[in-house]
């Protein structure tokens, strides 16, 4: 097999276990440091670099929002805790931008024509790339939606798996404290 014909079964793969472990209608967050916790346990690790392209075309990188807050969510058009996680996200920073918060969308449906119709019916007034595996896999996503708090000195303070209102709550305050702080 050549490396072209790869990669629509690691797409599939992907999905599917994306899928199996993470996204479903009754997605909570995870408890616990790094593999999806809440932001009091979360280590402060350093965030791996990307760049990563928007769907027309432009090239982003994590390092051009350095100094900033940045809440990067991993997320996927079919999954229900994602889509019910965008519009949160869109008021968190529509409310913090102007204290230097950015949210940063890593799509990873793999499906550039699918992602562009959904943001043309759900418009979002952040940054949203096309993720690639290796983005994924360097964050450890293996639930989506994903969610990274990132505070202006580049490092992890808060790590969610799923989406609540409680969790939001939390993920809120933490955001709020470090837009101010």
């Amino acid at each position: 097999m050549n490396k072209n014909s790869l990669k629509p079964l690691l797409a599939a793969l992907m999905a599917l276990a994306l899928t199996l472990l993470g996204c479903s209608e009754s997605s909570k967050p995870s408890q616990g440091a790094q593999g999806g916790g809440s932001s009091q346990n979360a280590s402060f690790f350093e965030v791996p670099e990307f760049t990563l392209p928007t769907l027309d075309g432009k090239r982003v990188s994590l390092s051009d929002f350095k100094g900033k807050v940045v809440i990067l969510d991993f997320w996927a058009t079919w999954c229900p805790p994602c889509r019910e996680a965008l519009p949160h996200l869109a008021g968190l920073y529509n409310r913090l931008s102007e204290k230097g918060v950015e949210v940063i969308g890593l799509n990873l449906d793999m499906n550039e024509p699918a992602v562009r119709k959904f943001l043309e019916q759900n418009p979002l007034p952040y940054t949203v790339l096309i993720s690639d595996q290796a983005t994924s896999l360097g964050y450890g996503v293996s639930g989506i939606p994903r969610i990274f708090v990132i505070g202006r000195d580049g490092k992890v303070r808060g790590d969610y798996t799923g989406f609540h209102p409680k969790m939001a709550k939390t993920m809120d305050t933490l955001v709020e404290f470090l837009a101010n702080n």
